[in-house]
């Protein structure tokens, strides 16, 4: 972030951040989707390229997931049914004073996660809402990294 010369809104992944965005694919893709919806900044673009790819869905750009953008725009989309089948591609400065709220904090007590992981760049959190909004659970979604391939324990001589 420091090192890009650009407006930040035109970072993009790194090499890293690529491979995350292929990775969730598998994590997300399990559930059912209806909407990608994504802070028109290039890197959450690219994060959600590989899953519309998958799913066969345009990816919706809204200025309410922006790095800048205020979090209650965030909170608003838990009352939406719009939202419901929504997969939101935002930023960790829109994300955290979501941490901060009465519910998040006392589902996160028995968790063992702490604000740093949960914000870690290519992760996402599966929102598990009331009707009305209300947050009652939630899952730490980490990127799901192919196993190595296998290795027979043979020798193969020339």
């Amino acid at each position: 972030k420091g090192t890009f010369g650009g407006p930040d809104e035109g970072r993009m992944l790194d090499a890293m951040g690529e491979r995350d965005a292929e990775h969730l694919v598998a994590a997300l893709i399990q559930r059912p989707i209806e909407r990608l919806v994504s802070s028109p900044a290039t890197r959450c673009i690219q994060t959600l390229g590989p899953l519309a790819e998958a799913i066969d869905l345009p990816i919706e750009l809204w200025d309410g997931l922006g790095p800048d953008a205020d979090s209650s725009n965030l909170v608003e989309c838990f009352t939406k049914p719009s939202f419901s089948r929504a997969v939101l591609c935002t930023h960790g400065e829109v994300m955290s004073p979501l941490l901060r709220t009465a519910a998040f904090r006392s589902l996160l007590r028995n968790t063992g996660l702490d604000d740093r992981r949960l914000l870690a760049k290519g992760t996402a959190w599966r929102l598990h809402l009331t009707p009305k909004g209300k947050l009652f659970g939630f899952k730490h979604v980490v990127p799901l990294t192919p196993p190595p391939p296998e290795r027979s324990g043979r020798r193969v001589s020339n």
